[in-house]
């Protein structure tokens, strides 16, 4: 009898439309709560895009994604335009074949500089950035100073037989500058984890693949344009130009605090 007692005071209280009173002895109707769903729209991929670029623009590493995408503007990357070139010159598909192995352990190699400087030596990410890139670009300088002085002043730097510099010398650069680009490339995408918010990290690293691959339709473009095998040279000039540009950018991004600043993503 207790127990019907006390549901039957349990569904009077509880009753949607019961009366009720209190110590004052007036009265009180409760309303029954009604449950409302909220759908909430979801972005459009337009919307997205936007916030996306709006995010990366706001972010302290434009400046120096902006050096590391400004790296794919190259003829000298190992790829199908130097192998068009190199077999025009009468290079093997064995000795690319081979080149392209070397330079690839070589960049592998440059993965544990990286990792050293910054263990054994206690250097910044930052600092080792500076110092990669720079590393990537004065390896490259050989090449290009051999096709100034062969197109432009029509001296040999570096031996008689002009032929055999032009084509060796760019796959010896090619090769060995894998290891100041591969250091720089994980340099630059720890900073990345490290200096973006992680609530926007997804949207400005999705954004720098888009522009690095800009970059790449760039060169193809001027590839385009310098179609013929004696001009060439051009192509290496642009790419030595590009990446000292490039080299330019990250240092001022690295020694001017301003370039860094934290953007407020709130805003968007």
């Amino acid at each position: 009898a207790l127990l019907q007692h006390e549901q039957q005071n349990y569904l009077s209280v509880n009753s949607p439309q019961s009366d009720i009173e209190n110590d004052d002895g007036d009265k009180h109707i409760r309303n029954q709560s009604i449950k409302t769903v909220v759908f909430e729209k979801k972005p459009s991929n337009f919307r997205k895009l936007i916030h996306g670029w709006s995010f990366y623009m706001r972010s302290q590493m434009l400046f120096a994604s902006l050096a590391y995408c400004m790296l794919y503007f190259s003829a000298l990357d190992g790829g199908s335009l130097v192998t068009a070139y190199l077999r025009t010159e009468g290079i093997s598909y064995s000795i690319l074949g081979a080149v392209k192995g070397v330079g690839a352990f070589v960049g592998i190699l440059g993965t544990f500089l990286t990792p050293c400087l910054a263990n054994k030596c206690g250097l910044s990410m930052e600092t080792i950035g500076v110092g990669t890139i720079w590393l990537f670009w004065l390896i490259l300088v050989p090449a290009g100073i051999q096709f100034f002085a062969d197109k432009v002043l029509n001296r040999n730097v570096f031996t008689a037989e002009s032929t055999i510099d032009d084509s060796y010398i760019i796959l010896a650069s090619m090769c060995l500058a894998r290891f100041g680009l591969w250091a720089f490339d994980l340099a630059e995408n720890q900073m990345m984890q490290e200096r973006i918010a992680p609530a926007v990290r997804a949207q400005v690293s999705g954004v720098q693949v888009s522009v690095s691959q800009l970059f790449f339709i760039f060169v193809a473009i001027v590839a385009m344009v310098f179609s013929q095998t004696d001009q060439f040279y051009i192509l290496v000039f642009v790419t030595i130009i590009n990446v000292f540009c490039a080299c330019v950018v990250y240092t001022v991004w690295y020694l001017c605090p301003c370039c860094q600043k934290e953007r407020n993503y709130q805003q968007l």
